[in-house]
């Protein structure tokens, strides 16, 4: 029998069975019962064995390591789904950004509906969102459920936190501004932005005896150009000759606190000032998986006249005759960085070629305010909205119609049951002109559209499907 106080050489290999059924308490051959000291010699030779096999993959193919390095180095989900944890997908505005959520960067961003969401368990959490050559932004927001979460950053203008109706997770997303470039970065960009909507600038013709809305200072010298239509009123000149019109879009990038776009409450979009772009309102409400950086831009517009000979006789005159309505527009730009460099597309289709147009824009917000002060225009809503040969430095065709069947003049039969009235009036040169019966019956006293802008709208309608 061995001395229970000698350790045993190397060479002793008897061990005794702990379980073996009927041979229970015999002696036999199996595995050692170490001792201490073995123990500790065996782990470190386990261990050297482990490192030494592992630098010999690592310092083979690429292949191998790459294997190796998804294989044991594969990130981890944020949290893992229970009752208190909140589902969760990131967007961001500019998309070529990406986030680093409490510390480690994703490198793919779940694309909503089609990927599973991001998970973050109940507590703080910490997300950063990289956007170069933007400053990055960070929020730092709590979960306290799984539809609840805190933290001052829900409250900036820079950032959302929504539900998208059919889908179980919460979207939060994130908006750049001209606020987070670098100086240098924001004049250059400024510069693109105004270069690409000198693109929009064109010249129209005037015909002797057409109608052009007129500034303040002209109805100061001669206040018969407006006549009165309930609380607004309505300022044009007549041309005594032909005229030359040329549009001028200028962007308003000031930072006063005093700007008439700031006083008159016409450069804000959910709580953005857009004179520092804003969310594109096309893409909030619509598709917001767009590449590139979707914005609106605050701009003003003016007409300038001048006859053949080059002789101005009017210079910055509004692009609306109707007084009370807004001065400013909001334009869509869709924005792209090439290397370096900056990319301006303005006014993407994003709706219809007339909703993304400024003049058009105008013309629709100029007729629907006629409309509330008519009797009975309440029921009439703008339904197309067309400019003349896909220019609307030439006229925008507004399209208004009905619900079924209402009755928009007492005095006039009722109309059968599904049948949908229709006005159509033609905006040029920010005059509003009524060209079919129905819109000289709601409106008798705006300028009905002579021979020449009948054939305006007549080719602007003859582009919309029926």
């Amino acid at each position: 029998m061995a001395d229970p106080e000698r350790e045993p050489s190397p060479d002793e290999f008897e061990i005794e069975i702990t379980d073996l059924g009927p041979q229970r308490g015999k002696r036999g051959y199996g595995l050692p019962r170490l001792t201490p000291r073995q123990r500790r010699v065996s782990a470190v030779l386990t261990v050297l064995l482990f490192v030494l096999v592992m630098g010999t993959f690592l310092g083979g193919s690429a292949e191998v390591r790459g294997l190796l390095a998804r294989t044991l180095l594969r990130p981890q989900p944020t949290a893992t789904a229970t009752t208190d944890s909140l589902s969760l997908y990131l967007q961001g505005n500019p998309s070529w950004g990406h986030f680093i959520v409490d510390g480690r960067p994703i490198a793919h961003l779940p694309a909503l509906v089609r990927d599973r969401p991001l998970v973050l368990a109940q507590g703080q959490h910490t997300i950063i969102w990289q956007v170069a050559p933007f400053n990055p932004q960070t929020c730092i927001l709590t979960v306290l459920n799984a539809t609840t979460l805190s933290g001052p950053c829900l409250f900036s203008s820079r950032m959302s936190a929504h539900f998208v109706p059919g889908v179980n997770a919460m979207v939060l997303s994130f908006f750049a501004s001209l606020n987070e470039l670098p100086a240098g970065q924001r004049q250059s960009l400024l510069q693109q932005i105004q270069q690409a909507l000198a693109g929009y600038e064109t010249g129209e013709q005037v015909h002797a005896g057409e109608r052009y809305a007129v500034s303040e200072q002209q109805i100061q010298a001669d206040p018969s150009l407006c006549s009165l239509a309930a609380h607004l009123a309505i300022c044009y000149a007549r041309a005594k000759q032909p005229l030359q019109a040329s549009l001028r879009v200028q962007l308003d990038s000031s930072t006063s606190s005093d700007d008439p776009c700031v006083v008159s409450n016409q450069c804000s979009f959910n709580r953005q000032d857009c004179r520092a772009l804003c969310e594109d309102p096309t893409v909030v409400y619509g598709n917001r998986d767009v590449d590139g950086w979707s914005v609106a831009a605050t701009v003003s517009l003016s007409w300038s006249y001048a006859t053949l000979s080059g002789q101005v006789i009017a210079s910055d005159q509004p692009i609306s005759a109707v007084r009370g309505t807004q001065g400013y527009q909001m334009v869509s730009l869709q924005i792209t960085r090439v290397g370096q460099d900056w990319r301006v597309s303005p006014f993407p289709q994003n709706i219809g070629s007339g909703y993304d147009d400024p003049l058009c824009s105008q013309a629709a917000q100029d007729t629907e305010a006629l409309a509330s002060i008519a009797s009975g225009n309440q029921n009439l809503f703008v339904q197309d909205l067309v400019p003349v040969h896909n220019h609307a430095a030439e006229g925008c065709l507004v399209v208004l119609a009905s619900s079924p069947g209402t009755i928009l003049d007492p005095s006039t039969p009722a109309p059968a049951p599904n049948t949908q009235l229709v006005a159509y009036c033609l905006v040029r040169f920010g005059v509003v002109l009524v060209v079919n019966r129905i819109a000289r019956q709601q409106w008798p006293f705006l300028p009905v559209a002579d021979a020449y802008e009948n054939s305006l709208a007549n080719a602007a309608l003859a582009t919309i499907s029926p």
